[in-house]
């Protein structure tokens, strides 16, 4: 439970987004598979990989 409370805390702070499988049946969907997570917040996401310049980007 302390996971799921923190992935929503997250996404409350829109840092990350999840993604639901897409399934035509919607009652097949919780059953498929498991969403993923998307990092919103570019600069989180430099940041854990650690990337300081603008440079580092490109390659």
């Amino acid at each position: 439970m302390v996971v799921k409370s923190c992935i929503e805390a997250l996404e409350w702070m829109f840092i990350i987004k999840r993604i639901h499988p897409y399934v035509k049946n919607r009652a097949k969907r919780q059953t498929i598979g498991m969403a993923k997570m998307h990092m919103i917040d570019t600069g989180l996401a430099c940041h854990l990989l650690g990337l300081k310049k603008k440079e580092q980007l490109l390659s």
